[in-house]
């Protein structure tokens, strides 16, 4: 019987067949690994953008939608994370800058209640100095009467001196 193909025909169009369902059957394998990995970069693509979410809103005090209340993109989240960075990054340079101005005014003054008390040290030891120059003078003042007082009642006996009642003359410090 004669088919119009020869048996070896027939074989390479077999062979034809069977090469062409692998290739088919590559693609396909091909197309579901591509598949599986777009499921798997989407799902990292939304893990990622949730994680760039909460840092946008924990990062800006804000939630992460636009004024239409549509959740940001996540340029814009990046955008506005950069942006909460430079104004933190601001802050802390001026919070640092009013400490070293706060350091510098607290170390001046200081300086100056060294100063004060430096002086104050100095003019209590002038007063402890004129202190005692006055209980000096003071002492030798009490010594000059005790000593007029002695010569005046030495005189008063040596010349046996009375007053107008004949009494003898007593010499205080407050009659001498």
């Amino acid at each position: 019987i004669q088919t119009g193909l020869s048996m070896e025909q027939l074989k390479a169009q077999h062979q034809e067949i069977a090469d062409h369902q692998k290739k088919v059957q590559n693609l396909q394998d091909q197309a579901k690994t591509l598949n599986d990995q777009n499921n798997d970069m989407q799902a990292q693509v939304k893990t990622v953008t949730k994680n760039l979410k909460d840092i946008y809103e924990a990062t800006t005090g804000r939630q992460a939608v636009d004024k239409d209340g549509n959740d940001l993109s996540p340029l814009e989240m990046a955008k506005g994370i950069t942006r909460a960075n430079r104004a933190a990054q601001d802050d802390k340079e001026k919070a640092e800058q009013a400490k070293a101005t706060a350091d510098q005014e607290r170390q001046i003054a200081e300086q100056q209640k060294a100063q004060q008390e430096q002086q104050l040290a100095t003019q209590r030891q002038q007063l402890k100095v004129l202190q005692d120059q006055l209980d000096e003078a003071n002492n030798q003042l009490k010594r000059r009467k005790q000593q007029r007082i002695k010569n005046a009642q030495k005189e008063i006996a040596q010349n046996e001196l009375t007053d107008g009642n004949n009494q003898s003359i007593n010499v205080t410090e407050d009659n001498v």
